[in-house]
């Protein structure tokens, strides 16, 4: 497809996408958007809405390409280059633009030989240098590939590079780097210990507050909320977390173990007693702009919108500022006095002077100063002052050759930017040289160092010619390039005879190269070679040369403190490339350290780069290679060493140096405690020697001098002096160090008694009462015996016990119930098994037995005696109050006389019977007698007696109908 389209036939140069041909990669979206807005797009086949690169599936194959973007230029469109598009080998879109008038992304593409732009090629080699031992190992590692190209333009030993990573979960890797011209293995590096995330994370603490992780020994600073960039490999750690003025942290230590996992410490922070937040609050600023506030001792800058600090009460004077803008207040004083204080601060923005210049050639510096700020600025660029509302003065110094106009003025700020146009022109007597070049493809960066320095510039292949202005005169100047292309003659001298001219640069293409490589020298260090007259240096991998055939003179430079071995030869290139390996050696030196003042045969020391030598003779010797190293004198007892520590280098000979020691007198110095519990263990930091006691003294020997002190942490005191200086002048001396305990908060919470009602604890020895529902104490460390104080009608859980104070606020629930007691009711004057009630406030019981209880707290209630059919209850209600005790009450039932369920007095008797007994048996008795007086009077009128079984008749008796009466 690509040579069919017109004008492109018989191109002979492509280039690869950096970052083109990813494997096992994310997908990508290459759409036009990213397309420099300068450049006018052609397309040659139909336009695509979007370009995207799929990525390759996991199956695939290592090393497996799936997108390339290929530039292709050529002799015939000399103006434009042409870019095709390539997904699994089929072009899907070309398009072209014009070359050279883009200064987006298409100007840094690399150049990469036939062959090896197939990454297959760079896989394999770096699987041979282990990759595949690391895959073995890491069967799920990702995997990818591409290609960097030379960072440095000015550097043209180092060719593009391939590089193939594979990447573990757990954080273990391999990368090669490839030389992108051969293939060749330059470097490589494999960890295979898996490293796993550890993330501490801060709760309680003001935005941008400064806290730390001291993890096994080495201290991690941060201003954000978590510390995650640690990674670790499996085993134990442990950590301590000092704690950020004013608060107290919680865990202030501790350990964790990783075992193939990541692990999160969570790190709660509680303010201080005695110390209150000042927070700093913006207005005004753009997002992501840093500003800063400074208050005594401490200063802060952040991007976010606030700034806190953490201080006890007092009077802090403060200063805030933002690059580019006024600050309103810029200072002033916050006072703390037992609350958190805040301050916004309002910014403005600070309108800007912008200086713009024209008419100069290349990228030659000049320089603007405006209001005593000096800016240098590089070729027609332009450059802004941000200033407040005021006039200045401003100056311009154009580049040598020529003149600015205007060069100085002055200018009115007013609330709006201003601008101020710069012309050069060049001075009379000055010319301009214009350099060009020749025989470069693709995008090929090329340069000139003219007149030894004065003047530097570059360009890319097909870009824009470089130009610079001279005098008349006689100008030497270098030309180089990237690799594999050198001009021909690479220096040469510039007439400049009273008018302009240009001059040709030509670059061939050198096809070989010769890899100069190293052993021996330390990781980092700079070699050089010379080879056929040009220079190439390295700090890592080989040094390259590129070459056309022929025999050439090569020379490693001198490196001082080692011999190169071969350290000078020739190297014939025929057809091929060709590899010179290098030896280095380090060259050994006496360094001897001679004593002077201690008695014969004493036994003294000297550490020299790390090693510690000791002697009984007047000398200590060191054979070490050229450097530069650090040495200490060891302690010899009652003698002082003078110098007691310095450095010696070695630089390509012998060298050494004399201890002179000194007899020293000493003085007890006694630091006393006074408030700690016997026994506790203290310590004392003075003269960079720690010493710890559990008596109540620790004492130092010093020489006369200056010396500074700090007092180790007490868990759960504070000292009257955490440090200070403490002189000794020919004399003994001392201080006192006076112990305060800490105290912290002990709060007790009552749940369950009605509001208002007054409670009370004692604890550690001290009453205290309330009718909220907390009481608070502040104690140091320490257990302590509490006990609840009684509250009528209540009972405390628990009602007593001890509560420790161990380096944190603490506390207890305290949970009051409501104490009860029984209320019996006895009846009497009931038959056995008869069913009655009582009613106690709102609870109604009934019993077949002679009690009732009720279980109420203390109170007042009114008793109700139910009724019972056919008694009469000696009282129907009562009043009770309980207080602190039970109660009983009795009520007495008796028989009602019908009709009466209420009278209480005695039934009256008849017949000496009781009640209306008397009366039922005389009606009985005259029932009889009736009775049988009319059998008689039937039997005596021969009338039967009637049947049983006739009914009686309802119908009464007729007039004169009676007893003896006939019908």
């Amino acid at each position: 497809m690509l040579a069919v389209a017109s004008g492109y036939q018989g191109a002979t140069d492509w280039a690869v996408e950096i970052g083109g041909g990813e494997a096992l990669h994310a997908s990508a979206n290459l759409s036009t958007a990213n397309i420099t807005a300068n450049c006018t797009v052609t397309w040659i086949a139909p336009e695509v809405a979007a370009i995207y690169a799929p990525s390759t599936p996991a199956s695939a194959a290592i090393g497996t390409a799936n997108f390339y973007f290929f530039y292709l230029i050529s002799a015939t469109a000399s103006t434009t280059v042409l870019v095709a598009g390539v997904v699994n080998g089929t072009a899907g879109l070309v398009f072209s633009y014009p070359r050279g008038g883009c200064t987006g992304p298409f100007n840094t593409y690399t150049p990469v030989g036939t062959g090896i732009i197939d990454s297959p090629e760079a896989v394999a080699a770096a699987n041979g240098a282990g990759g595949s031992a690391f895959l073995a190992t890491h069967p799920n590692a990702s995997k990818e590939w591409y290609v960097i190209p030379t960072q440095n333009i000015s550097d043209l030993t180092l060719p593009p590079l391939w590089t193939v990573e594979y990447n573990s979960a757990c954080g273990a890797g391999f990368e090669a780097e490839l030389d992108a011209y051969t293939g060749q293995v330059l470097e490589h590096t494999a960890s295979t210990t898996c490293l796993w995330q550890v993330n501490f994370t801060a709760s309680g603490l003001p935005s941008g507050s400064v806290w730390s992780v001291r993890l096994n020994g080495s201290a991690l600073y941060t201003t954000t909320t978590g510390i995650d960039e640690i990674q670790l490999a499996n085993g134990s750690y442990t950590y301590a977390v000092p704690s950020p003025e004013g608060y107290v942290p919680t865990p202030s230590s501790g350990g964790f173990t990783v075992s193939g996992s990541n692990q999160t410490i969570r790190i709660s922070f509680a303010p201080q007693p005695g110390y209150y937040n000042v927070v700093f609050t913006e207005k005004g600023l753009n997002a992501s702009t840093i500003w800063s506030v400074s208050v005594p001792g401490n200063a802060t800058s952040t991007f976010g919108p606030s700034i806190a600090f953490t201080v006890p009460n007092g009077s802090y004077a403060f200063t805030a500022s933002a690059s580019g803008y006024s600050a309103d207040p810029a200072s002033g004083t916050v006072d703390v006095s037992g609350s958190a204080q805040s301050v916004t601060i309002t910014f403005h923005l600070l309108p800007v002077v912008t200086f713009s210049g024209t008419g100069l050639v290349g990228l030659l510096d000049w320089t603007v100063d405006l209001n005593n700020t000096t800016r240098t600025l590089s070729g027609n660029v332009q450059g802004g002052f941000s200033e407040p509302n005021g006039t200045y003065s401003w100056s311009v110094t154009a580049p040598t050759g020529y003149v600015a106009s205007p060069s100085s003025g002055t200018v009115v700020v007013n609330g709006a930017n201003r601008s101020i146009a710069i012309a050069f022109t060049v001075l009379a007597g000055y010319y301009t040289i214009t350099f060009k070049e020749s025989g470069l493809t693709g995008f090929t960066y090329w340069g000139i160092d003219f007149n030894n320095g004065s003047a530097i510039e570059t360009s890319v292949a097909g870009g824009p010619n470089l130009a610079v202005v001279a005098a008349n005169g006689s100008y030497p100047y270098y030309a180089y390039s990237e690799v594999p292309y050198v001009a021909v003659p690479q220096v040469g001298v510039v007439p400049v005879n009273g008018a302009n001219l240009t001059v040709t640069i030509d670059y061939v293409l050198l096809p070989y190269h010769v890899n100069f490589t190293e052993t021996g020298l330390p990781a980092g260090t700079l070699w050089y070679v010379t080879l056929n007259g040009s220079f190439g240096a390295n700090t890592s991998g080989p040094i390259t040369f590129y070459l056309a055939n022929g025999t050439f003179n090569y020379t490693v430079e001198y490196l001082p403190g080692y011999n190169a071995t071969p350290a000078s030869g020739s190297v014939k290139i025929h057809g091929g490339n060709a590899t010179v390996p290098i030896m280095f050696q380090p060259i050994p030196y006496a360094v001897t350290f001679t004593e002077s003042g201690l008695p014969a045969s004493t036994s003294w020391s000297v550490t020299y780069n790390g090693s510690t030598r000791s002697s009984t003779t007047a000398t200590i010797v060191f054979d070490e290679p050229d450097g530069a190293y650090s040495y200490s004198v060891g302690t010899v007892a009652g003698y002082s060493a003078a110098p007691p520590s310095g450095s010696l280098d070695v630089a390509g000979a012998a060298t050494g140096t004399t201890i002179d020691f000194s007899v020293v007198t000493t003085y007890a110095v006694t630091f006393t405690e006074v408030g700690l519990p016997s026994g506790t263990d203290w310590s004392i930091t003075y003269a960079s020697t720690t010493l710890s006691s559990t008596t109540t003294t620790i004492v130092f020997e010093e020489p006369s001098g200056s010396y500074t002190y700090s007092t180790g942490a007490v868990g759960g005191w504070v000292p009257s002096s955490a440090s200070g200086s403490l002189p000794v002048s020919a004399a003994p001396t001392g201080t006192t160090i006076t112990f305060t305990p800490f105290s912290f908060a002990v709060t007790f919470t009552e749940t369950g008694l009605p509001g208002g009602t007054s409670w009370s604890i004692t604890y550690a020895g001290s009453p205290k009462s309330s009718t909220t529902s907390t009481i608070v104490f502040e104690e140091p460390n320490g257990t302590y015996s509490y006990a609840a104080g009684v509250v009528p009608g209540w009972a405390p859980t628990p009602g007593s016990g001890s509560l420790a104070v161990a380096d944190a606020a603490t506390g207890k629930t305290i949970a009051f119930t409501a104490v009860t007691y029984t209320v019996t009711v006895s009846e009497s004057g009931l038959p056995g098994g008869t069913s009655w009630t009582a009613t106690l406030g709102a609870t109604t019981l009934a019993s077949t037995t002679t009690s009732i209880s009720f279980t109420v707290p203390n109170g007042t209630y009114a008793l109700t005696f139910g009724s019972v059919t056919g008694y009469t209850a000696n009282r129907t209600t009562a009043s009770v109050a309980v207080s602190g005790a039970g109660k009983t009450e009795a009520v007495t039932y008796s028989t009602s006389s019908p009709g009466s369920t209420t009278s209480s007095s005695p039934a009256p008797k008849f017949l000496g019977l009781p009640g209306m007994d008397g009366y039922y048996l005389l009606g009985a008795i005259a029932a009889i007698v009736v009775a049988a007086g009319v059998g008689l009077a039937l039997r005596a009128r021969g009338r039967p007696p009637p049947s049983s079984t006739e009914p009686p008749s309802d119908a009464a008796p007729s007039e004169g109908e009676g007893p003896g009466s006939s019908p």
